[in-house]
């Protein structure tokens, strides 16, 4: 996969995919080795994903200073992966888990990503206007 893979816009019942969250200057290329932002698998273990129902909490609260984050959607199901290397685990002071990846994020693995940009105090869904991001979907992280 290049760093221009085709636009996938996730949904917050997508159970297709799981997303791995970057800033948008981030490309993943053969030598990508970040868990999430600041950190490295080698440091940390797994690289951090999320469900589509999660995205909003994780950009919240991770990505709060950026203004835009880069998306990108791997499969649920990744043909070469097993489910001994996709481990939902607890997150610290939530009661959901986090479906973490215990082997690096390959090219190979991604097929699609996109933008998500910030509009005003809430970030817009991907693809859309802050008029079609669902206000459900916000409720719980306002």
């Amino acid at each position: 996969m290049s760093n221009n893979p085709r636009v996938v816009v996730p949904d917050p019942t997508d159970a297709v995919h799981l997303w791995h969250i970057t800033t948008p200057e981030v490309t993943i290329d053969a030598d990508y080795r970040a868990s999430t932002r600041g950190l490295d698998i080698d440091a940390v273990g797994f690289v951090h994903l999320a469900r589509g129902d999660q995205l909003c909490h994780v950009v919240t609260t991770f990505f709060a200073d950026c203004d835009e984050v880069r998306l990108w959607a791997v499969p649920a199901i990744t043909p070469g992966i097993t489910h001994e290397e996709v481990l939902l685990d607890p997150a610290t002071g939530r009661v959901d888990t986090f479906p973490h990846l215990y082997t690096a994020l390959t090219t190979d693995m991604i097929v699609g990503s996109c933008s998500w940009h910030r509009g005003g105090a809430h970030w817009n869904w991907p693809g859309q206007g802050p008029e079609k991001t669902p206000s459900s979907f916000f409720d719980s992280f306002s």
